[in-house]
């Protein structure tokens, strides 16, 4: 069991199953922790970001979390460390923390398995592989 199961296990509820996590998230990547800094309120990450799941990311992109000791539910993001994050938006910036599925990548194989499943199967604007509804023309009546 990881540092991170543990932590999570005193101070919430098991995160719900990868596909909810994915639909709830405003962000899913893959990433490696460039830097961390402590700041007053929060704890500000940056990311080089290797694959995004879900939502629009820059190459270098920076998440927030909690402080360590703010109820316990900060991520312990490590430096150079490789992560699979899924953030929530709060006051328009990108956060996390440990009740999400976010995890280290040496323990996320299974989680993104799914994931690329789901992007697999995500409609493109048309719809997927589907055809595009016939155009229907109206004729003048006669």
């Amino acid at each position: 069991m990881s540092a991170t199961t543990l932590a999570r296990a005193g101070s919430c509820a098991e995160p719900p199953p990868v596909e909810e996590s994915y639909a709830i998230s405003s962000s899913v990547f893959v990433g490696k922790v460039m830097m961390v800094r402590e700041r007053t309120r929060n704890v500000k990450v940056s990311f080089k970001v290797y694959k995004v799941f879900k939502g629009t990311l820059d190459d270098v992109s920076v998440v927030l979390t909690s402080l360590p000791n703010d109820m316990g539910q900060g991520y312990p993001f490590q430096l150079e460390e490789q992560y699979l994050v899924f953030t929530h938006l709060q006051e328009g910036r990108d956060h996390t923390n440990l009740c999400t599925r976010t995890k280290p990548l040496s323990e996320a194989s299974a989680d993104i398995k799914i994931l690329d499943r789901i992007l697999r199967q995500e409609p493109s604007v048309l719809g997927g592989d589907q055809e595009p509804p016939p155009t229907v023309v109206a004729t003048p009546s006669l």
